[in-house]
């Protein structure tokens, strides 16, 4: 019966790859995934991951850097869902994709940097989340200098990170540098 509705909605609705149809399907399905981040609610999470999942089993509506934008973020949410190994790998290739696109989203890669960092550190791979973490932090603060919502997300796993790695008094310079940005918020 899926098949069958998904057939006449293709037809009625005129569905086709690069359609406006999607791209507002698509954008919604970002601000959702947004919202889901932002509240870390865990059981929606679940859900909305197979939601995600069945979406982009329907490769031909999708455009490439769509189809790459929502699969990053499906990356961020699996960490949320402590599947760490699977949002490492569909995270990094992803990474790999966008950048092959000249015009690809500076703010989809700090995102998935930030996330990809804080992976990195779960699986005990404290230096590459360093690595990672910052490569985010200096996109945000280059590209989107007055997202401090953000800036402060990467601070904090940042200073988690040089924590783990033993440099206290740098974790404590940027856990300092968080709170400034949480307090003037």
């Amino acid at each position: 019966t899926q098949a069958i509705i998904l057939a006449s909605l293709t037809k009625n609705l005129k569905l086709r790859k690069n359609g406006l149809m999607i791209k507002k399907l698509c954008q919604f399905l970002e601000n959702q995934i947004n919202l889901a981040l932002e509240n870390e609610n865990t059981f929606w999470i679940k859900s909305f991951v197979k939601h995600l999942e069945a979406f982009l089993s329907h490769k031909n509506f999708l455009n490439d850097i769509d189809n790459i934008y929502i699969k990053g973020n499906l990356g961020c949410l699996y960490f949320y869902l402590g599947e760490y190994k699977r949002s490492k790998n569909l995270t990094e290739k992803n990474i790999l994709q966008l950048k092959k696109y000249p015009n690809f989203s500076h703010f989809h890669l700090a995102r998935f940097l930030i996330y990809l960092g804080i992976v990195h550190r779960e699986l005990g791979d404290y230096r590459q989340a360093k690595k990672t973490l910052t490569k985010s932090l200096n996109i945000y603060k280059n590209k989107f200098p007055d997202n401090e919502k953000e800036i402060a997300f990467v601070l904090s796993n940042l200073a988690n990170v040089h924590r783990n790695l033993g440099e206290y008094q740098k974790a404590q310079e940027l856990f300092e540098k968080n709170i400034a940005f949480y307090s003037n918020n």
